[in-house]
């Protein structure tokens, strides 16, 4: 099994409901508390710091010089019980081998055990739970005592070596365990769930606090891919409300449960949910961004160490213009002096042969449509990595010294050999000085196996685009365009046309998705392209 991991923050839970009475014993007489011996040579019960379960300081009994056998009594103050109260504390043995008796005794009557010995009854006997020199604790219910006054009495009778030991006494009202979370997401049954990274983001919103149910003080995560059968990934502070579990394979179902908890317990009859990821992208794979950001996700960070899953990048007309052939696409601002933004693409498996990368790309003023020139400072670079995002490496870069085109123009293709399963790219834009304001933009994203270069006999002052069509494919050329002519890569022709214009486009709806060439007669010279139809 894969080692699922999950990005938290761990808390440690300490306070145990809310206390109504309480005694840490650092205080020495502790407020309130009666001591009483039957014998005067009995120590009785004093405070120490040879141990302690908090702070420094405990009480307990030593009667190593006691005489004779001699019984000694630690007794709180009156106290009146409440509906729902417990009481708790902890205690601690040495010696016990030499034990008479020791234990928890309760009065409703009066607080003296030795003028009215009859008015107190034993509720829990420490000597006979106890482990040597460890601190163990005893919750004990209070339900019997509601509306009643009582005094709790701690009871050592010996004469030889046995020390006990009492600290953290409390009567409290515990607390409720919390509501379950809401709007969690991806809901219920959610399909095609992006893990794009092999990383998922799962979220909820906090629970409602009412009169049977209090404050979360963490959230526990539950995790697997069988249901019912779910483990434990950690634990998330209160104020957490999404958490991003790695490791998540394509085409996979997935169980999980957010449960908040406090001292009360765990949340209960919280929903089980289930999702399934995507399938992993196939080739030939293209993007042009018409949803945004698609399979796609979002970093900041520094160059080679993205993190998190936000950043500038965002969905906008390609080159800033509404009629662009285009239509929508990537965007990143490029301005400013912190700009360290990654735009990641999905997971590809580019084993079994040479692949080939294309792009088109864009840079216009801020906001508007005029030519522009990077800053002194500012580039973009596309970078990629087969190890998960432990190391990247550079493939191309856009900077100062490289043209853009305000009306768009496609990147040099990037072969791609000697990759393997996992490989992901990102761009990833750079600027550290507040100089120069331009928009980037980064289209028809596409990998395929076949190269998409032109061939040797382009036509001058011809365009085709785009290169990934879905329906139109259009086309602007200098000369009449007498004939387009589109084969498959078995030589077939699958399309005919006599345009004899310069400017218009042909319907390729009808074509099954692939990889297909495009010959174009002008003026008595031909052109060969290729396109990958949707």
């Amino acid at each position: 099994m894969k080692k699922i991991t999950l990005i938290l923050f761990l808390l440690t839970l300490t306070f145990n409901g809310f206390a109504q009475l309480s005694e840490d014993f650092e205080t020495d007489p502790p407020s309130g508390w009666t001591f009483m011996q039957t014998e005067t040579d009995d120590p009785g019960w004093i405070q120490t710091s040879l141990r302690a379960n908090t702070g420094s300081y405990s009480f307990y009994h030593n009667d190593d010089n006691i005489a004779s056998e001699s019984t000694s009594w630690m007794i709180s103050p009156a106290y009146t019980v409440s509906s729902g109260e417990e009481l708790s504390f902890y205690y601690n043995n040495n010696y016990n081998t030499y034990a008479v008796e020791s234990g928890m005794w309760i009065s409703t009557a009066s607080g003296d055990p030795i003028a009215n010995p009859s008015d107190f009854s034993e509720v829990f006997d420490i000597d006979a739970n106890y482990s040597e020199d460890v601190w163990a604790t005893h919750v004990h219910d209070l339900s019997s005592y509601v509306g009643q006054t009582i005094y709790v009495a701690f009871k050592y009778r010996g004469d030889y070596a046995d020390e006990v030991y009492i600290d953290d006494f409390s009567i409290y009202t515990p607390s409720m365990a919390p509501n379950c979370a809401t709007n969690l997401s991806p809901v219920q049954d959610a399909t095609g769930v992006n893990n794009n990274g092999r990383q998922v983001t799962i979220s909820w919103d906090a629970p409602s606090v009412d009169n049977n149910h209090e404050a979360h003080t963490s959230y526990k995560i539950m995790w697997g891919t069988t249901s019912g059968d779910l483990t434990s990934l950690g634990s998330l502070a209160p104020t957490a409300t999404n958490v991003i579990i790695t490791n998540v394979d394509y085409n996979t179902t997935y169980y999980w449960m957010v449960v908040p908890a406090n001292t009360g317990g765990d949340a209960s009859g919280c929903t089980e949910y289930s999702f399934t990821t995507a399938a992993s992208p196939q080739i030939p794979y293209s993007n042009n961004f018409i949803s945004f950001p698609s399979d796609w996700t979002e970093a900041s960070g520094d160059y080679g160490t993205p993190s998190g899953t936000t950043g500038s990048f965002a969905q906008d007309d390609f080159i800033n213009d509404t009629s662009h052939e285009n239509g929508k696409s990537a965007r990143i601002n490029i301005y400013g002096s912190s700009t360290d933004e990654y735009f990641i693409s999905p997971l590809f498996d580019l084993s079994g042969g040479t692949h080939f990368l294309n792009y088109d790309i864009g840079l216009t003023t801020y906001a508007g449509t005029s030519s522009a020139t990077l800053g002194a400072d500012d580039y973009l670079a596309l970078l990629v990595t087969q190890d998960g995002g432990s190391s990247w490496q550079e493939l191309s870069r856009w900077d100062a010294s490289t043209a853009i085109s305000n009306e768009g123009q496609s990147a040099t293709e990037i072969t791609l050999s000697s990759y393997g399963a996992e490989v992901q790219f990102a761009f990833y834009a750079f600027s550290d000085t507040s100089n120069e304001d331009n928009d980037l933009f980064i289209d028809n994203f596409q990998i395929t196996s076949e190269t998409l270069g032109t061939a040797t006999n382009t036509l001058e002052g011809f365009t085709l685009y785009p290169t990934i069509v879905k329906e139109a494919l259009n086309f602007r050329s200098q000369n009449n365009v007498e004939a387009i002519t589109v084969f498959n890569l078995l030589g077939q022709k699958v399309f005919s046309g006599a345009p004899n214009t310069n400017n218009s486009s042909i319907n390729l709806s009808k074509l099954r998705p692939g990889v297909y060439v495009v010959k174009v007669s002008a003026e008595g010279k031909t052109g060969s392209y290729k396109i990958i139809k949707e």
